[in-house]
């Protein structure tokens, strides 16, 4: 049995995106045969009996205000401090993504503990879609630090691992200690199956269209709030501010508007429900690294619009979603398509997808993490 510490910038009680999620399901999994422990954003407490630190805890503690670098040079020293008071030493120390690597491996160096870096969302692809000479200067230099972090990462990991087959394509061309490793998403159908379409929402519309997750550009959050939505159809944002730069506009458009609406944060059986209330999940993503909501989607039976980009094709084949770009016109073109779906064409094509999204599950996940940490 090993201890491991996993290095995380969301929070696991109150997850902003697909990577808490992740944890949040494969995480008992692996404290079945690793002591877990998770040092994340928010506040400090348990998920399910593993020790959660949180940032937001420690630096109320010290009075910092500070962002950006700065705060993962400072990073690190809240990190060891969550560790002795917990009495941990770790055996390996998996860093989440760009903020999470330079306390990771600093904490590995000086405890003497096995490093591993996992990709769930990286600058290295999602640069792809701007022109970084473009960026404002305080944007570059933020830009460049984010990429320095992630090619140190890459090259001093002992293991490197990615969400996609997409991202292990999208790896730079930097020499890694072992072969790089992908480990997919998954899901747990039965959990979709059991719960009812009972969500009430707001605004007593005859139809209504979802939209799940981080309220952010990369999400195409920015299309979604120029729609021109036909009168009986009301669209529902479910998302909170952190790691949303949308957030605000999303809560003020919804003010001034009577067919948006934003339902805050839902999880569980309530946040299904939500979901297979709706006539569609929207997902115009300019960048998914997986794509988490869009599988929850399949397994909830739920037609989904989708771009389609990187992960998401890996999983959601053409003919088991309406595939739209990232563009107004195109949405409203697939929005209408939707409803005039005749009701066997849209059974056929959320069948399709729910019998793939069975092939992947929580389980196996797990299984493949704890071979890594077994064998590393």
């Amino acid at each position: 049995m090993k201890n491991i510490l996993f290095i995380v910038s969301d929070n696991l009680n109150k997850p902003c995106g697909g990577l808490a999620e992740r944890l949040r399901q494969i995480l008992p999994l692996i404290n079945q045969k690793h002591n877990c422990i998770v040092f994340g954003s928010g506040q400090s407490g348990t998920y399910k009996g593993i020790p959660h630190g949180g940032l937001d805890t420690y630096r109320q503690e010290a009075f910092l205000k500070i962002e950006g670098p700065p705060l993962q040079i400072v990073l690190t020293a809240f990190i060891n401090k969550f560790l002795d008071e917990h009495n941990f030493k770790p055996d390996i120390v998996v860093s989440f993504d760009h903020a999470a690597i330079l306390p990771g491996y600093n904490i590995a160096y000086y405890r003497n503990s096995k490093f591993i870096v996992e990709f769930d969302l990286a600058l290295f692809s999602y640069q792809k879609q701007y022109n970084p000479d473009q960026l404002s200067e305080t944007n570059k230099f933020y830009s460049n630090f984010v990429l320095d972090c992630e090619y140190f990462g890459i090259q001093k990991a002992d293991r490197v691992i990615l969400c996609s087959e997409y991202y292990r394509k999208e790896l730079p061309n930097i020499k890694t200690k072992h072969e790089p490793i992908v480990i997919a998403n998954g899901i747990n159908v039965e959990e979709w199956d059991i719960v009812e379409p009972n969500f009430k929402f707001p605004g007593n519309f005859k139809n209504n269209l979802l939209f799940i997750g981080r309220l952010h550009t990369q999400k195409g959050v920015q299309f979604l709030l120029e729609l021109n939505l036909p009168s009986d159809t009301a669209l529902h944002f479910c998302g909170w501010s952190v790691g949303s730069n949308l957030y605000e506009d999303v809560i003020a458009k919804c003010k001034n508007v009577n067919n948006m609406f934003h339902l805050g944060f839902l999880s569980g059986e309530n946040k299904i429900s939500a979901m297979k209330s709706s006539d569609a999940i929207l997902c115009p993503s300019l960048h998914e690294p997986f794509g988490i909501s869009m599988l929850e989607s399949c397994a909830g039976k739920i037609p989904l619009i989708t771009t389609r980009v990187g992960g998401i094709a890996s999983f959601v084949e053409k003919d088991e979603c309406i595939v739209c770009e990232p563009n107004i016109k195109s949405i409203e073109i697939a929005i209408k398509q939707l409803y005039d779906m005749s009701e066997d064409d849209k059974s056929e094509m959320v069948k399709k997808a729910y019998l793939r999204a069975k092939n992947l599950s929580w389980k196996n996940l797990a299984e493949k993490f704890i071979e890594v940490f077994d064998t590393i």
